[in-house]
């Protein structure tokens, strides 16, 4: 049956089950090297489902807003060999989210997902908001779930936790420190709010204004001076206009200039002519043969 307990509720035997069942499935059968034991077990809400021998096969943790992400978050999910392909771990998940939503008011949920199980976490109302990445030995990407009435309608969320199931009272939980922030929409949120508290109070934004003001000013003196460099003179433009006539009225050409521009473009369309054939010869030359 499942139970769900916080770390002050374990006894030493249930706390003993819980870490050889991560060190066996995590670890040892997963062949990965990481530190499992990381310091937030004390503020989560834990997940044990026991077979009818009592046997620990089935775990999952939950955290509240605040102690990994700002939002609330769940991991370390376990099924052992002989139970998965059950049915348990939909079980599970059901569980979980009925869990979050009862005792942290329905919060948005983050979770650092294993690359194959995106489309098992997608049926619950998760997102993909990363590309894969390596975490703890393993493919992963971040997936957030949003509360939204079309994901409370979903069937995945009646929850499995009845009769002689024991469910802890809802409790008040969080880290007054966040803890490391992490995926990508959490980093650009991070920066807003940093960018709002700047600018909130009056002295920032005067100064912010100062510097665009500046910068505008740079920018109309630089244009302005080019502008003035690259207009030509009166005398400069009387030359360019007389010039821009010769070039255009063909008769002003002597007999021998105009003989010189025939003769040159001849020659240059020649040239052209030699080395285009002269090119078609090397490529035919080169080409690898079609097998």
């Amino acid at each position: 049956m499942f139970m769900i307990k916080t770390y002050e509720e374990l006894t030493k035997d249930e706390l003993y089950d819980i870490i050889q069942l991560r060190v066996n499935v995590f670890i040892v059968e997963q062949e990965t090297y990481y530190e499992d034991l990381d310091n937030h077990d004390q503020q989560a809400l834990h997940l044990l489902y026991r077979d009818e021998k009592g046997q620990l096969v089935a775990y999952a943790r939950m955290l509240p807003p605040g102690e990994v992400f700002k939002e609330a978050s769940f991991g370390r999910i376990i099924t052992t060999k002989a139970t998965r392909g059950t049915g348990l771990g939909k079980k599970m998940m059901q569980t979980i989210m009925a869990t979050i939503k009862e005792q942290w008011d329905n919060p948005p949920v983050f979770i650092q997902a294993q690359d194959y199980l995106t489309n098992f976490y997608s049926r619950f109302g998760f997102v993909p908001q990363s590309e894969p990445y390596m975490y703890e030995c393993l493919p992963h990407l971040d997936m957030l779930y949003t509360p939204s009435q079309e994901n409370l309608d979903n069937e995945c969320f009646t929850s499995s936790v009845s009769g002689k199931e024991e469910v802890s009272k809802k409790r008040e939980r969080g880290n007054s420190t966040m803890a490391k922030l992490k995926g990508k929409g959490v980093v650009v949120a991070g920066l807003v709010a940093g960018a709002a508290a700047y600018l909130s109070k009056p002295e920032n934004r005067d100064k912010v204004v100062d510097a665009v003001n500046m910068a505008k000013d740079k920018v109309t003196s630089f244009v302005d001076t080019q502008k003035d460099a690259l207009a030509p003179q009166p005398e400069q433009a009387e030359t360019l206009k007389e010039q821009a006539k010769a070039a255009a009225d063909p008769d002003d050409l002597s007999i021998a200039e105009n003989k010189m521009l025939s003769e040159g473009a001849q020659t240059t369309v020649q040239y052209y002519n030699e080395k285009v054939e002269d090119k078609e010869i090397t490529d035919n030359e080169q080409a690898p043969q079609d097998k």
